[in-house]
């Protein structure tokens, strides 16, 4: 997501007393100074964009042979404001183009073999969403006030200050793109930072800061004012110092930040330290290790995607592999079904096969059990039923039953004749035997030979077997 930042920001240069040019330069998203403005110049801007470039130079533009850090910066704002993706590293490839714009200047100043003093430095703020960097050479430096702290984002300007001052170096070795310093005539990069709403930014050369102090500049940034009455407040201060050569600030007022969460506390800012980029083999390498990185980047992605088709494939074999399984074993449960089902219905066609013989042996058994019986009784019919005649025995039986007696049955024996006489109303044992007996004692062998033990006993229509032989 693109965010937009607001700005106000405002440049004030003012050419040296001894000076007949203003050596300065400065840069506020694409207006630079033009070749014919002379004398006290003042620019300023109030836009809301995604990116955004302030710089302040002396010494860096040279018209006689074409060699200018203002072209470089129209062509890094050109590509910034088209794409501004890979912010960090397109600011890596300006740095480095500012080292070589420097190093050329550099080479042509101990060409021509002359006595004038060329003084070279830059510090610039390049500003893309709600992202800060910040680059620095030389002496220019840039500031940053934030909740009423002053600091010093470019520390190795103000290194230089102080070495004149503790007299390590002269004024003459500071001057020209000076290779006897050599921390100093590298393009430094800070690190990255976030904006806040209500920062401002004082991006200035060398003659400002030689002239006043920080707490002074602190405290006229801290005023309130808009950016133009600030730069020209911090412009008269300096004069009022004495200052006879060239001065150039630049204030930047940050108006509206559209991002989120902001980290960076003073604190923060105090212990920031330049990133590792300050020799010019680390510059030129830096090309190379993103191409290296993009190359690594390239060959992790078709590795992970020859693993990702190797997963596939083992997935898609396994996949085959457990539907045939599968398929065999439901074919052998299948099979085993099958099996159990004709082993059931084998048996159950034994069970019933047996039961049916089973029930034709009852039946056969039945069938000669029954025949046995029926010779049995056959046989103890032929032994009983022999024929006799009994005139008195028949004539006591006629008797009975012209007196209204029940029928009497009679058998023979082995041991006599016997009657069969079925028990009456009001009738006794002694009655029974005065009947057949004539003869009411003889009631005791009726008992013995029915086998009863009460002569009490006796009910109606109870047979009784009566021997005819006592």
């Amino acid at each position: 997501m693109e965010n937009f930042t607001k700005v106000s920001a405002t440049v004030v240069s003012r050419s040296g007393v001894d000076c007949s040019r203003n050596k300065d330069n400065f840069y506020l998203d694409g207006r630079s100074m033009f070749s014919h403005e002379a004398g006290t110049i003042q620019v300023s801007i109030e836009r809301g964009d995604k990116s955004h470039i302030f710089a302040v130079c002396e010494g860096m533009v040279e018209e006689e042979s074409s060699i200018s850090v203002i072209k470089e910066l129209n062509k890094f704002y050109s590509d910034l404001k088209s794409d501004n993706t890979y912010f960090e590293y397109k600011t890596s490839q300006l740095a480095e183009n500012i080292q070589l714009t420097n190093n050329l200047i550099y080479s042509k100043y101990l060409n021509k073999g002359t006595d004038d003093n060329k003084e070279t430095s830059f510090a610039g703020l390049v500003l893309s969403n709600d992202k800060l960097e910040v680059l620095n050479i030389g002496s220019s430096s840039v500031y940053l006030l934030r909740e009423g702290k002053l600091k010093c984002i470019t520390p190795h300007g103000r290194r230089v200050e102080r070495l004149v001052k503790l007299g390590i170096i002269t004024e003459e070795q500071v001057k020209g793109p000076s290779k006897q310093i050599d921390e100093n005539s590298t393009v430094h990069i800070y690190e990255p930072m976030e904006l806040r709403e209500g920062d401002i930014f004082l991006v200035c050369n060398g003659g400002l800061t030689a002239a006043l102090e920080e707490d002074r500049i602190g405290a006229l940034l801290g005023l309130g004012y808009d950016a133009s009455y600030t730069s020209n407040m911090l412009i008269k201060a300096a004069v009022e110092k004495g200052v006879e050569g060239n001065i150039t600030a630049l204030v930047v007022k940050v108006e509206q930040v559209n991002s989120g969460q902001y980290n960076d506390s003073p604190a923060d800012i105090e212990s920031r330290k330049p990133m590792r980029r300050n020799t010019n083999s680390e510059l030129g390498n830096k090309s190379k290790e993103n191409i290296m990185t993009y190359i690594a980047a390239a060959i992790t992605c078709v590795i992970i995607a020859g693993l990702i088709f190797a997963a596939y494939i083992i997935v898609w074999d396994s996949k085959d592999e457990v539907l045939t399984v599968s398929s065999e074993a439901t074919t052998q449960q299948e099979a085993s079904a099958v099996q159990d089902t004709e082993k059931t219905a084998a048996a159950e066609e034994q069970s019933a096969e047996q039961e049916k013989e089973q029930e034709q042996a009852n039946e056969q058994n039945d069938v000669q059990n029954e025949e046995q019986n029926q010779e049995n009784n056959a046989g103890e019919q032929q032994q009983t039923d022999k024929p006799a005649v009994n005139t008195d025995s028949q004539t006591e039986s006629d008797s009975a039953v012209s007196n209204g007696e029940q029928p009497v049955e009679q058998e023979g024996s082995k041991a006599g004749k016997v009657t069969k006489y079925e028990v009456q109303s009001g009738d006794s044992l002694e009655k029974i035997s005065k009947k057949f007996y004539n003869d009411t004692t003889k009631y005791k062998t009726i008992m013995d030979y029915n086998n009863i033990k009460d002569p009490n006993s006796i009910t109606v229509g109870q047979v009784l077997s009566i021997p005819m032989d006592n």
